[in-house]
């Protein structure tokens, strides 16, 4: 099916729907395929587009440039109702162009629509809160309206796209036609004043910038994945990524089968989940840690991992062999929602022994005291302990010992005959928070675990985001101004000892 750029979806209203946006990009770049045909898919070439030469544009960066404003989604929780309201029918061809029908108007509502459920969850669950926190501390904009999100304008004309399916509910789509014109006000994008104030009247004095664009695919790039889920198609990040990179692998492989790769299996808690997953990582175990991924969020991790994950646990046999990793954490939980849970760590007590050539090297760590030997292969013999904010070291049988930050610094620079320094060390970078914090507030950080069909995932995309915004919860605007304030201070002390001639 090819669409006319006219909008129209066969009578079907165009109302996709969005899935967050993962720790991926949503298109990688554009890779060549292996030239080998593969039973079951169909990749139709495409022709260098029409315009000025330089002026055909991967598809992928425009979609980055879509995506980025449907992450302003999370800016307010009635989002949620707009979003996954509807459930018409429509075709893989009228789903991308729904996309950049909003892109269009810069309605990252609609743009959130197309894509699949279980990524626009990963924002819904996590960007709310995160855009929440970015409003208070005034790094965005308060108000900021969805539905057309200001300093974007564009004008698509003459959409074409056409698809192949791949798998009964996987379709290729390629854009065979269209243009964009879009403009970009840097004045008026939608942040804070917090960042206003950083960029001064560079801001004032910034000029619009504008870009007329092919939206053709050009030759050789990678087709955007649709997926069908009920009776809808969405765009998949994920299953875009996993065709991506199956074309680029060198060893060639069918498009797999729906569910015959690593099935995703949860453990009985969220608890048990989290202390599955860093057992697993202990011993190094590929495919446990696949299986406790969330299935809705990995979809296409969970298809696609059969056709690796065999090469995968040979690499890792090695790593087995020299290497014994026993962790046996202390868990705390905190109920979120009825299907979604933080689980911190109280304590990772591990041990770890690794010999390999003749060098054995041990360690335990247990209520933030650790202590470990490692002896070389000529009998040498070097011991490292820390308690009580205190590192002692044993080498070539001279003990010393050095406390706290600048203490253990200092100790470094003497046994590795490196200056270190340490007053700036003590007060630089690493202290900004501290120094500048009202409060001497901690992040609650943990591991996000999901239940899904009465069984508990981790979700390592919830998890990275939503430690994101508890670190932002442990500081305000005037933090902000003061971290900015010591920066600029280093900045400045680093550009007069290395740049002396240097101004701005």
């Amino acid at each position: 099916m090819t669409t006319d750029g006219s909008g129209s979806d066969d009578g079907e209203g165009i109302v996709p729907q969005w899935p967050g946006t993962e720790s991926t990009p949503p298109i990688p770049p554009g890779t060549s395929p292996s030239g080998t045909s593969t039973p079951g898919t169909s990749t139709p070439g495409t022709s260098p587009s029409g315009s000025e030469p330089g002026k055909t544009r991967h598809i992928g960066k425009l979609l980055g440039l879509g995506l980025g404003l449907v992450g302003l989604v999370g800016g307010t929780v009635f989002a949620y109702t707009q979003i996954t309201g509807g459930e018409k029918s429509n075709t893989p061809e009228t789903a991308i162009e729904s996309f950049y029908r909003s892109l269009e108007t810069g309605d990252a509502i609609g743009m959130a629509k197309v894509l699949a459920p279980g990524e626009r969850d990963v924002m819904l669950d996590s960007m709310v809160p995160m855009m929440a926190e970015l409003s208070r501390l005034e790094i965005l904009d308060k108000n900021l309206d969805l539905n057309r999100v200001p300093g974007y304008e564009a004008k698509v004309s003459n959409f074409k796209a056409t698809s192949v399916s791949i798998r009964e509910d996987l379709a290729e789509v390629r854009v065979t036609g269209g243009t964009m014109k879009s403009s970009i006000d840097p004045k008026k994008l939608p942040i804070g004043s917090f960042l206003r104030d950083i960029l001064g009247d560079e801001i004032d004095k910034a000029t619009v910038e504008t870009s007329n664009e092919s939206l053709k695919a050009g030759d050789g790039s990678d087709p955007l994945v649709m997926q069908k889920i009920g009776r809808r198609w969405y765009l998949s990040i994920n299953y875009s990524a996993a065709e991506a990179a199956r074309r680029a692998s060198a060893t060639p492989f069918d498009v797999p089968v729906k569910g015959g790769g690593v099935a995703a299996k949860g453990a009985d808690s969220a608890e048990a989940a989290v202390a599955e997953m860093i057992a697993a990582a202990g011993r190094f175990d590929v495919r446990r840690m696949i299986e406790l991924l969330p299935p809705d969020e990995f979809a296409a991790l969970h298809d696609y991992a059969g056709q690796f994950i065999g090469e995968t646990e040979e690499a890792v046999a090695e790593a087995r062999r020299v290497a014994t990793i026993t962790i046996a954490p202390k868990l705390r939980s905190t109920t979120i929602t009825d299907d979604r849970v933080l689980v911190s760590i109280v304590d990772l007590p591990a041990t770890v022994k690794i010999a390999n050539e003749g060098v054995v090297a041990e360690g335990r760590y247990a209520n933030k005291k650790f202590s470990g030997q490692m002896t070389t292969d000529d009998g040498e013999v070097l011991k490292a302990d820390y308690k009580n904010g205190c590192l002692t070291l044993v080498i070539d049988r001279e003990t010393k010992k050095g406390c706290g930050q600048k203490g253990i610094a200092e100790l470094f620079s003497e046994f590795s005959g490196q200056e270190i320094d340490t007053d700036s060390l003590s007060t630089g970078g690493l202290n900004y928070g501290q120094a500048c914090a009202a409060q001497q507030r901690k992040p609650n950080f943990g591991m996000i675990v999901v239940k899904r069909d009465g069984k508990w995932f981790v979700s390592p995309t919830r998890t990275l985001l939503d430690s994101m915004t508890a670190l932002m919860k442990t500081v305000d605007r005037s933090d902000l101004d003061c971290i900015r304030t010591e920066i600029e201070k280093s900045v400045d002390t680093l550009q007069g000892t290395f740049l002396p001639g240097a101004t701005g």
